[in-house]
């Protein structure tokens, strides 16, 4: 009985210590596993936060960028509108001044008499009356006579502001008076079958002529024409030609 009760204590025993055996195995599987599974994750976790923040700073860095890019164009844009209107009307007082202190120079000329004009020679050679009594009275101005003058001239045929004539104007009355604008007078040049002479129709040609058409009054039968000679583009008046001619009766 002794021998069969030993015998029975073995197995028992071999038993206890294999089911122990197998729990300290599964105890330090599950250790291993788990702190290698959270190491894991809470790396993962930290890569993804580290990346939103740099994103975030990346958007951050942009909008003040944008910002202060758009800050400084309107900076620039308002000291430059601001300087532009302070200069402009700076120049706009030299010019003034500088145009009352020059003295320009006055030369008379007679109808068919050539004068110098800058790098041209230039020649009243006719006037006439363009439109008739029946006519005044559908014209705008009915005690008014259209008045054209024609105008000769010669150059060195280049093109630029020494071939270039200044709108001309009329004295009579103790007042002056503009021509006809160029871009209204084609519908006349047309009517009255003659040509216009343009501020540049002296340029790149060696000889022009055409007309400059007036309005006068119908109790005038004398006027003076008159043709400046500017510099600094058209700033300064430098001389003025003046041309006495009386309509024939």
């Amino acid at each position: 009985m002794k021998d069969f009760k030993s015998s029975n204590i073995i197995p028992e025993e071999e038993s206890e210590e294999y089911h122990l055996s197998d729990n300290v195995y599964n105890e330090v599987t599950r250790e291993k596993s788990q702190p290698q599974s959270a190491e894991s994750s809470k790396d993962f976790g930290g890569d993804y936060s580290q990346a939103e923040m740099r994103e975030a700073r990346i958007d951050r860095l942009c909008a003040v960028f944008f910002r202060g890019c758009l800050c400084i164009f309107l900076f620039i844009l308002v000291c430059g509108l601001l300087y532009a209107g302070y200069y402009s009307e700076l120049y706009k007082k030299w010019v003034q001044k500088r145009a009352i202190e020059i003295e320009a120079d006055m030369q008379e000329h007679g109808m068919g008499e050539t004068f110098s004009f800058k790098d041209m020679k230039l020649t009243v050679t006719e006037v006439r009356i363009l439109n008739t009594e029946e006519e005044k009275v559908s014209f705008p101005n009915p005690d008014k006579n259209l008045v054209a003058v024609k105008l000769s001239g010669e150059s060195n045929g280049t093109s630029g502001f020494q071939n270039r004539i200044s709108e001309a104007y009329i004295r009579y009355g103790g007042f002056c008076y503009w021509q006809i604008p160029n871009v209204q007078c084609h519908g006349l040049a047309e009517k009255y079958e003659i040509e216009i002479f343009e501020e540049w129709t002296m340029t790149q040609t060696t000889k022009g002529e055409g007309w400059l058409i007036f309005w006068l009054n119908n109790e005038e039968r004398e006027f003076t024409l008159c043709l400046e000679e500017r510099s600094n583009g058209i700033a300064y008046i430098d001389v003025v030609h003046s041309i006495h001619i009386c309509l024939e009766e």
